[in-house]
This record gives C-alpha cells, structure tokens and sequence, in this order.
C-alpha cells in the first residue's frame, strides 16, 4: 500500500479551543506563496522542484511555506512508488472543507457530489501504467456524473481489468463493463481538452511526451498489494478518492463553463 510520508497530526479539538480553525485557515491561504501552491494542488499532485518552478522561489523558502501547510493540516505527502526519492504533495481535501466551511467560495462553491454535470462537454483522457485499475475506474465515474464529457482511459502496457475493480467501480456508482480497454497508440493522435495521468509510472514516462493540459493525480497502485484482505480494500480507498478527484475535476469544468474558475 501506500508509504505515507507526511506523519504531522491534524490539530485536536484542545488546540481548536485555543485557536479557532477558521482563522488559522485565513492565515495559511493568506500568504500568496501558500496561495498559489495550494491553488496548483487543487488539481494535481506536485512535487517540491514543481512547486519551486511554479512560484518562482528558492527551494528552501518553498519547503518552509510547505512545512507550514503540512503542520497545518491541508497538505500531505507521499512516496513516488516509481522514483522512491520523489514526493509528491497533495492537498488533504476532507480537512480542508471541514475546516473552511464552505467560506472559500472560489475553492468550494458546494458539495462537489451534489451538483449536476450534465450540462459539461469535452474530451478528458485518464492514462495509468496497466489501464486495468485506477483509469478505468476514473473513466468511469466521470461518464457517470457528466455523461456529455467523451471519456477514455489508456495504459502505458494496457492489461485486462482486475478482478476487483468492478466492484470498488460499482460501490461509488460507476460502472467499469463499458470500459474499453486501450494503449496509448490507441489513442495518441486523437485530441483530448484535459490529460491526467493516475499513475506515478506513467506520469514519468510521458510528461515530456504530452502536449495539452496534462495534470497528475499520484494514486498509489492497489493491484501490488498481494494480500486479497489488503488488496481488497486497498481497491475501495482507490475508488473513494478516484470519486473525490473526479467530482472535483467536474467541478472545475462547470465553473471554466461559466467563467467562474
């Protein structure tokens, strides 16, 4: 399963009393350095030469404002499974809607799970190492809350899908049995609004390859885990937050719709 870098407890209730929540937030998302950092994780996992680049700062005020997020609560960190000396960050976003509650209209318009998608178009391609798992669940799951959006998903060495991706789909509401199977010759000439890749692997092996918007989510591999128990509910984690990304991406493609992102 995943090796979780990040170890910092989230604030107690005790420490909540001392200091209310809400404005420990205002002054985490205050900075405009931890602004445009957490702004960039919305949408994809990052790592910390990535959050150099994109702020225009040194390393070693960048991992400060990092340390601050992470102590904080809103930002965790994991392991690259394909170059252990990778971490990529990611945004905590069940701590972040509980602690914000709602005030953050530009980052939480509503309960991303309760808004209709239909009216949403465009071509999103979702690209893991095996297609047998983690795109395919995502694929799915878009096509099921935003059935205008044309989907597909690809590996890098496409394989069959595991047996157990069936039912993590089916628990959230989506249905995998439609899910075509491709490579990614499949579909490398075919144009795509969005590209994001699941997979760590295949993040690294075409990033330099892909040009359109490409985003990563680093989603740990649920089919390496040999133990049935482990793997099994390993698969179920992989579908929740596989449902909690693609509602936020749904999400940030209806405000682009309506000029609001």
């Amino acid at each position: 399963m995943s090796q979780t870098v990040n170890n910092t407890p989230k604030p107690t209730q005790t420490q909540h009393k001392r200091r209310d929540e809400m404005p420990l937030l205002i002054d985490l998302l205050a900075h405009p350095i931890r602004w445009t950092m957490i702004r960039a994780l919305i949408h994809g996992d990052l790592r910390v030469q990535e959050l150099v680049n994109l702020v225009g700062e040194p390393m070693n005020l960048v991992s400060y404002h990092l340390k601050k997020l992470r102590d904080g609560g809103l930002v965790r960190s994991q392991r690259s499974q394909a170059d252990g000396r990778d971490i990529y960050y990611s945004l905590d976003f069940q701590y972040m809607q509980q602690a914000a509650n709602g005030m953050m209209e530009s980052l939480y318009l509503a309960p991303v799970n309760q808004i209709d998608y239909t009216q949403i178009t465009g071509r999103v391609l979702f690209i893991c190492s095996s297609n047998n798992a983690r795109s395919p669940m995502a694929e799915a799951i878009l096509r099921s809350i935003a059935p205008n959006v044309e989907v597909v998903s690809a590996g890098v060495q496409p394989t069959a899908l595991h047996p157990d991706t069936l039912r993590a789909a089916q628990a959230v509401g989506a249905d995998v049995r439609s899910v075509q199977t491709h490579s990614l010759e499949d579909v490398s000439n075919q144009p795509f609004d969005m590209i994001i890749t699941v997979c760590d692997l295949a993040r690294d092996m075409i990033a330099e390859n892909i040009d359109g918007n490409l985003l990563h989510w680093s989603i740990p591999d649920p089919t390496r885990i040999t133990s049935s128990v482990a793997r099994s509910l390993a698969f179920t984690q992989t579908a929740n937050i596989l449902q909690e990304r693609v509602h936020r991406l749904a999400h940030n493609m209806l405000l682009k719709r309506i000029g609001r992102a």
